[in-house]
Parts: C-alpha cells; sequence; structure tokens
C-alpha cells in the first residue's frame, strides 16, 4: 500500500500505510516474518523515502536482540543504511 500511495500519489495512503506498518513493528518485532517485512521496506523504497526504513531501523534498536537472528543479520548485511539508521536511533536515545 505505501508504494502504490507514493506511485499514484494518493494522498494520505502512505501515511496510513506508515501508521499500521508501526503498529505492526511494534507487535510483530518478534514474528519470523518480521524480517521479510524489513526487507520488503528496505528493497522497495528508494533511500531517500526513511518513512517505512525509520520505522524498522526503531524496531530493531528497541529490541537488539535481533541482531542475533540470521534473517535479520542478512538484511542488516545487505542494506548498509539498515545499520546505519540503527546506529542513529541509539544515538537519539543517548547509546554511548
Amino acid at each position: 500500500m505505501y508504494e502504490i500511495g507514493e506511485k499514484y500519489e494518493v494522498m494520505g495512503l502512505k501515511e496510513l500505510s506508515q501508521q499500521k506498518f508501526s503498529r505492526a513493528c511494534e507487535h510483530f518485532w518478534n514474528d519470523p516474518k518480521f524480517s521479510i517485512a524489513a526487507y520488503h521496506a528496505f528493497s522497495t523504497t528508494p533511500d531517500h523515502d526513511k518513512g517505512l526504513r525509520d520505522l524498522v531501523s526503531k524496531a530493531i534498536s528497541k529490541h537488539l536482540e535481533l541482531v542475533e537472528k540470521p534473517e535479520i543479520e542478512a538484511v542488516l548485511t545487505e542494506f548498509n543504511g539498515l545499520a546505519f539508521g540503527i546506529l542513529k536511533e541509539k544515538k537519539q536515545q543517548g547509546w554511548k
């Protein structure tokens, strides 16, 4: 839906999709399909579109135990922007 909102310039669809994705990240961060959603968010959006990407970074930085999962490690390895986003998020949270 996020991609469709961008492609067809549907007013509010991107924002609504982002809100729903945010809630999904909060509740399903430990679900095996989270890595699939994270991969999709990074593989289908341009680097400058941080809408979904920031939500994935926030979820992983909040639950750092996710980096021990091979499927999350694979996403982190493929998308350097995700690893950087996690570092930025941890810094904003006061991590030193």
